[in-house]
């Protein structure tokens, strides 16, 4: 009977281990998931063409990080705006500059081409604008950050050359290194013009530096910007806009804090500025940062990138109306391949909801209909077990009560106002990453140190009147409460927003919410551990036994 008891006093320390090492298996699961994400999605079907060129040439001018809002305030652009056209455009998510750039060049959102951080090595492997242009027998000259050769490598070597711009983001780096950075972007645009190119991009990263440092709000920003506007109208004024296209645009936004990746409003909107050849003046569209792709494929007179779900926008190109005919022909075409593709990939059956993104939602729905059994245990029969297993410690009911409602009051009170918010955005530079991820874990610690503490606190008060009862089976009840509350939670995040799907891409305010529930798990579980082991230190070395126990 004494061994008996030993094992059921120690039932909740035996499932938090349990429940401690399942959640570092997720946690790794999840992190894996969200770095390697790839869809293995493959557009074997031949570019559609779109008929003769209506721009000899185009240049990008990627301004890393300009908010939608704040591009209004550069009087050179808005110049341009009015010359050309202003289009209001939403980026993919997750709102960073490796995806972003993805997204510029094949013509489709994270979603598709699996790019999801900056974290990510692999070259992508789907067509893109730049193959494009190579393809067409056209050169290319790419000017800035390494992200385009970590991601093209290939492809810009057959069409061109690339060099690669200076600087390395991280606290205090704008001050220190934006007199080279500054340099290194001149450079760049030396560089790019120095030849003629029909797909010429140079990057301005300046920007970005002094938005990380002092938020997307700042004067730093904001004066920062007005030197690019400088530079903006240096380069406009050296390209014959009668026969080249000039386009400004921007990877992401910035929070006025600083900081993008996640899904805040200030973060998706930027900019698209096209004047020149091939664009008609004072248009104002929305759009998507999927669609510059295939716009400027139709520009140039190329095959839209079989990896584009983005259309061409048709509302800004100056043509005729055989060109036009033949750009919503070219789009509808590659618009039908992009969706049977993506439709078979997805195990979907053609026709039963139009659009891909309508087919990546069935695979959803379908996904969650074979997780609800799954949900439904997380939600009923995983609390009901967690209570079978405090049964069996039978610790005290007043201590049980007291740790319960003392972490929720800490939990809604003093924690709760010192939880960042759940968005990559927060997390302003890489250095943050582990610091961001160590705070959740120590706010759910001191929440489950608190709670514990009162439950033992309140065991030794009162008298007991439990035969089993001991301060190692309080301390894993009321940790094993805690993790309760989280795995649901969890559960729910799993279910809804199909997490650890190799075929869909979460959100990713979702992809943090779940990571950081996850982490708190493993939080709550040891923390129990340590405070159980302590416990049953300090009851073996006490000098008298409760004679109740």
């Amino acid at each position: 009977m004494r061994d008996n008891g030993h094992v059921r006093r120690n039932a909740p320390v035996i499932y938090l281990v349990i429940l401690f090492v399942s959640s570092a298996v997720f946690a790794a699961r999840m992190w894996s998931w969200v770095l390697h994400f790839d869809p293995g999605f493959s557009f074997t079907h031949r570019a559609v063409p779109t008929g003769a060129p209506l721009s000899s040439g185009v240049t990008i001018l990627l301004v890393d990080g300009l908010r939608l809002d704040a591009s209004r305030r550069m009087p050179t652009l808005n110049a341009l705006r009015v010359r050309g056209a202003a289009i209001d455009a939403t980026v993919g998510t997750p709102s960073f500059s490796r995806p972003g750039r993805a997204t510029i060049a094949v013509g489709a959102p994270p979603a598709i081409h699996g790019v999801t951080t900056n974290r990510q090595k692999r070259i992508v492997p789907l067509d893109n604008l730049i193959r494009r242009v190579g393809a067409a027998g056209g050169t290319c000259r790419i000017a800035g950050s390494k992200i385009w050769s970590g991601l093209f490598a290939e492809d810009i070597a057959r069409c061109g050359a690339y060099q690669e711009g200076e600087g390395k983001e991280g606290p205090g780096m704008f001050v220190r290194q934006v007199p080279a950075i500054r340099a290194a972007q001149e450079k760049g645009i030396e560089f790019v013009l120095s030849q003629p190119a029909m797909l010429r991009i140079a990057d301005i990263i300046s920007t970005d530096f002094a938005a990380h440092e002092y938020g997307g709000a700042s004067p730093e920003y904001l004066a920062e910007l007005q030197r690019i506007d400088a530079l903006i109208a240096v380069l406009s004024n050296r390209l014959d806009l009668s026969r080249e296209t000039l386009v400004i645009t921007a990877d992401h936004g910035h929070r006025d804090q600083g900081g993008h990746g996640g899904e805040e409003a200030e973060v998706l909107a930027i900019p698209i500025v096209m004047v020149g050849a091939g664009i008609k003046s004072s248009v104002t569209v929305n759009a998507l940062q999927a669609d510059i792709a295939p716009t400027l494929a139709a520009l140039l007179g190329v095959g839209l990138p079989t990896a584009s779900s983005g259309q061409p926008i048709e509302a800004v190109l100056l043509a005729d109306d055989a060109k036009l005919a033949m750009i919503k022909g070219a789009a509808q075409m590659q618009r039908e391949a992009f969706d049977q593709v993506v439709s078979a990939r997805l195990g979907i059956e053609p026709g039963l909801k139009s659009g891909w993104t309508a087919s990546i939602e069935s695979h959803r729905d379908a996904t969650r209909r074979g997780r609800t059994l799954t949900a439904a245990f997380f939600l009923l029969g995983f609390p009901l077990l967690t209570l079978a297993v405090i049964g069996l410690a039978r610790p005290d009911p007043w201590s049980l009560i007291a740790g319960a409602v003392v972490g929720l009051v800490v939990l809604v009170g003093p924690v709760r106002s010192q939880i960042p918010p759940m968005s990559f955005s927060a997390i302003n530079y890489d250095e943050m990453l582990i610091p961001f991820f160590v705070k959740i874990m120590t706010l759910a610690a001191l929440t489950t140190l608190a709670a514990i503490g009162s439950a033992l606190f309140v065991g030794r008060v009162y008298p007991k009147r439990v035969a089993l009862d001991s301060p190692v089976a309080e301390a894993g009840a009321v940790g094993l409460l805690g993790v309760t509350l989280l795995v649901m939670i969890l559960g729910i995040q799993w279910w809804r927003h199909v997490l650890l799907s190799p075929l869909s891409l979460s959100g990713p305010d979702a992809m943090v919410v779940g990571y950081c529930m996850t982490l708190s798990i493993l939080s709550v579980s040891l923390t129990a551990l340590i405070v159980s082991a302590l416990a049953s230190v300090a009851q073996r070395h006490a000098p008298t036994q409760n004679p109740h126990r």
